[in-house]
């Protein structure tokens, strides 16, 4: 697996040798369930590349989308005493996603690319081993995420791992591991809360995995894959849609079916042009019962803001006219008293219209209906969501409302703005003056990602319309204002 630093770091000579140094003390792992790096170095055009072994993430959704309980505690005890050797040497992860969670054999992957120690990570664990601190809160939370609905006594343990309140931290992963374990054996319906048997099989061949139809569509072929299903691009009457089909695997739970059902009824409730467009939804029976269910949208061009972002520096006025738009999406669904819950790069896709970015927000299919509107009081719900982009009360499993997803906004603004994401107090943390392009960010911007990232919603902006009127008021934009952004060599600072 070859891995590249992000261009938009490679003019930051202190990141790059940070990465440097890092892969050279992973060259021969303290654990043998650390995936090693078998190579790194820095490219004549400055980009850093690390090469480790090819593995099978706990998120690739064609193996292990939905692990069950004691798997989750299985693998947490495989890859604890990993995490604490990684600590033994002053090496902090930093960045403990369900991708960094390998299956088959079990690894813990995905170093390399973290710091040593995060700065300013002392501010909020009392100079107490912030960087161990860190993963502790990261993994908790990743587990969470993976745990989805219930848990019981168990999903009390992870809460602790993934609280930011220093008192609550366990001394160590392994600690961590034993207390789920206690946990998960006390209790009496843990074995029983998910369907019994082996881990899902290595998926078929595509000739065998891809229906030719589903329904009355015509399946063309296969785009893309995620945890609840796969999506295709398919054909009826010589129109070209996306068609989402749920795993099979996934069709006798009846909270998964309704999930997946959730994101059609929320789509259609709003109905707003920077929102993904639903066209129909599904389902196929037979004598035996249920055997698909699907959802048809309408057919994008373009790609995710995570893949632009992945592939180019954005630039600030780009940046802010993105972001606005998917604020006038996230506006439209409050007023009908829809959370998205999930607001991240990888869920804004970038299109073209008329030579001018233009915005669809996808994947509803976690989101919290609200009774009674955007003046409803917040509810509570579970932890479902992608942990780095989760604001406190979200990843707490506390009530949410509308500045929930304005925290996430946030989120993706110091991400596209400063090249990273913000650390655990972002509201603490100092926002770059310029991007690492070199390009100044306009101080009143600058506030203004500060204020959704703040802890208390009360103190984040009222609402998605008024972010979005700030966000372009902060540069004089009412429209796409993209500029091409050169490429630095590192040390080199855009003039």
């Amino acid at each position: 697996m070859l891995r590249l630093l992000h261009p938009v770091h490679v003019a930051d000579a202190r990141a790059v040798s940070r990465c440097l140094d890092e892969a050279r003390a992973l060259l021969r792992p303290p654990h043998p369930a650390l995936a090693p790096v078998i190579d790194a170095g820095q490219l004549p055009d400055g980009r850093v590349f690390l090469v480790s072994e090819e593995a099978t993430a706990l998120s690739f959704p064609e193996r292990w989308a939905e692990p069950t309980v004691d798997a989750l505690v299985a693998l947490t005890e495989e890859l604890a005493p990993a995490l604490d050797a990684l600590h033994a040497r002053g090496i902090t992860h930093g960045h403990l996603d369900a991708e960094a969670l390998l299956v088959e054999p079990s690894r813990l992957a995905g170093t390399g690319f973290g710091l040593f120690q995060p700065e300013g990570a002392g501010d909020w664990t009392g100079a107490r081993e912030p960087g161990r601190r860190l993963d502790l809160l990261l993994l908790g939370r990743t587990l969470l995420q993976l745990l989805g609905e219930g848990g019981g006594r168990l999903r009390a343990v992870l809460e602790r791992s993934a609280s930011d309140e220093d008192a609550a931290a366990f001394p160590s992963a392994i600690a961590l591991a034993r207390s789920m374990r206690v946990a998960f054996d006390a209790d009496p319906m843990g074995e029983t809360r998910h369907v019994p048997g082996p881990r899902p099989p290595t998926p078929l061949t595509p000739e065998e995995s891809v229906p030719r139809a589903v329904g009355p569509y015509r399946i063309v072929g296969k785009l893309g894959a995620g945890a609840m299903g796969r999506v295709f691009c398919a054909e009826r009457d010589g129109r070209k849609v996306a068609l989402k089909l749920l795993r099979k695997e996934h069709l006798r739970s009846r909270t998964l079916l309704d999930r997946f059902f959730r994101e059609a009824r929320a789509v259609n409730r709003i109905q707003h042009p920077h929102i993904v467009e639903v066209v129909e939804v599904g389902e196929e029976r037979s004598a035996e019962g249920l055997e698909s269910a699907y959802c048809v949208m309408e057919l994008l061009e373009g790609k995710t803001l995570g893949a632009l972002f992945r592939e180019q520096a954005l630039g600030v006025e780009r940046t802010v006219e993105i972001v606005a738009q998917v604020c006038e999406a996230l506006e439209a669904a409050h007023a009908v008293g829809v959370v998205h819950r999930d607001v991240k790069p990888d869920n804004i896709f970038v299109g073209q219209r008329r030579g001018k970015d233009w915005v669809k927000l996808l994947d509803f299919g976690i989101a919290k209906l609200l009774p009674g509107g955007p003046d409803a009081p917040r509810v509570p719900g579970t932890v479902i969501g992608t942990p780095n982009y989760m604001a406190p009360e979200q990843a707490s499993g506390a009530p949410v409302d509308a500045r929930t997803d304005l925290y996430a906004l946030g989120v993706v603004l110091h991400e596209l703005l400063a090249g990273r994401r913000p650390r655990d107090r972002p509201q603490n943390e100092p926002f770059p003056s310029h991007t690492p392009a070199g390009e100044a960010i306009p101080p009143p911007l600058a506030e203004l990602v500060a204020r959704c990232l703040q802890t208390d919603p009360a103190h984040r902006p009222e609402s998605a319309k008024g972010l979005g009127e700030s966000l372009r008021a902060t540069t004089r934009l009412s429209s796409n204002g993209a500029r091409p952004v050169t490429a630095l060599r590192p040390g080199r600072r855009a003039s």
